[in-house]
């Protein structure tokens, strides 16, 4: 498991917190958690907080909330098979979900797949790019060898940070590029 500082400001109690992380703009105060059965709604919250073109950018279907099966899966953690990392933020009523990242192993250790969303406000500050890195640092630490992800054609945003990050892509059919990225030991920092 990633362990960096935890925030002096969790309200939660105890958490598998991953810790303090950064924007592309100082001053910004970010914390990272796994997510748990307690996030739920908060996450919930989240989803329907989206935009139509954000929702269906990371579910690939115009859905206003997340089915009780998919939430059930990203609210319960298993360090080989599934996690879930929430970012928070400080709000007026404690703290806020500003984006999700999720990696399912499938076969592990061959394999997982990765989707990321951030909250509209939020895109564009380095936070999906951090979510990326941490799960692959996770994924790394579980065994996972390679990390996967499908990412929509016109998700441009998406795809140049894919790139960014070292993944290959490939064109499939449907407006679909798969992304694909080798995890080597010794895991990243």
């Amino acid at each position: 498991m990633v362990s960096l500082p935890s925030p002096d400001w969790n309200t939660g109690g105890s958490r598998t917190r991953c810790g303090c992380i950064g924007t592309e703009e100082p001053g910004i105060a970010l914390a990272m958690h796994v997510a748990d059965p307690r996030d739920a709604e908060r996450i919930q919250a989240l989803i329907r907080g989206l935009s139509m073109h954000s929702r269906y950018q990371r579910f690939f279907v115009p859905l206003h909330e997340l089915p009780p099966p998919l939430l059930a899966q990203f609210t319960s953690a298993d360090p080989v098979a599934t996690v879930t990392l929430l970012v928070e933020t400080p709000d007026h009523a404690g703290t806020k979900l500003i984006a999700m990242a999720q990696y399912v192993a499938a076969p592990f250790p061959e394999r997982c797949e990765i989707a990321v969303v951030v909250a509209d406000g939020w895109q564009r500050r380095g936070i999906g790019s951090r979510l990326l890195r941490t799960l692959k640092q996770l994924a790394c630490a579980a065994g996972v060898t390679r990390i996967e992800a499908d990412i929509l054609a016109d998700n441009g945003a998406m795809l140049k940070l894919a790139r960014r990050l070292g993944y290959s892509l490939t064109r499939l059919g449907g407006g679909i590029v798969h992304a694909s990225l080798a995890v080597e030991a010794p895991c990243p920092e």
